[in-house]
């Protein structure tokens, strides 16, 4: 997709239904780290855009990536007044290790489907069986409706604290 918040949706519902199992920042910065190469390119216009990070095995990298800098950050941040929104700094390690997770995956999932110049099996393989099981309206569709319940769901969660707060 050429827009990275699109990716983030399905994250936000996974974050609305299991809020302690699933970091929606984590979700987020994974899918970030993977677009990092196609803006790379696309700077440099020098396509394909979609190259080694767009695979199983730059997935893997992105999540290592993630949970890494999340662990630095985490480290640097004690004893010190750094804002902590949304209590990233408390977040329990299994939700920060399944958000990125699921979010490097998912990315190279939901591309996979959409471009052709993927080697979404590399390093196990070549090609991409994905390509074209649905079509890019149905894809950028689900991001969108994701998008919209998972805010829904969390603005709902929200209120239901209030009244119980």
């Amino acid at each position: 997709m050429p827009f990275t918040p699109f990716h983030f949706g399905p994250g936000l519902v996974l974050n609305a239904a299991a809020p302690r199992l699933v970091n929606w920042l984590t979700f987020c910065a994974a899918n970030v780290i993977i677009d990092l190469e196609p803006a790379y390119y696309i700077l440099t216009r020098n396509p394909p855009l979609h190259r080694t990070m767009h695979s199983l095995g730059g997935a893997t990298v992105a999540f290592g990536a993630t949970v890494l800098v999340w662990a630095g950050l985490r480290r640097m941040a004690l004893g010190k007044a750094i804002p902590n929104w949304w209590d990233w700094q408390g977040q329990q390690w299994r939700a920060v290790w399944l958000g990125a997770l699921l979010g490097a995956y998912s990315h190279v999932m939901l591309d996979g489907v959409l471009y052709r110049e993927m080697n979404l099996l590399w390093p196990l393989g070549k090609g991409n069986p994905l390509l074209g099981a649905v079509s890019f309206s149905t894809v950028y569709l689900f991001c969108g409706v994701m998008w919209v319940v998972g805010i829904v769901w969390k603005m709902m969660a929200l209120w239901k604290a209030q009244e119980q707060g």
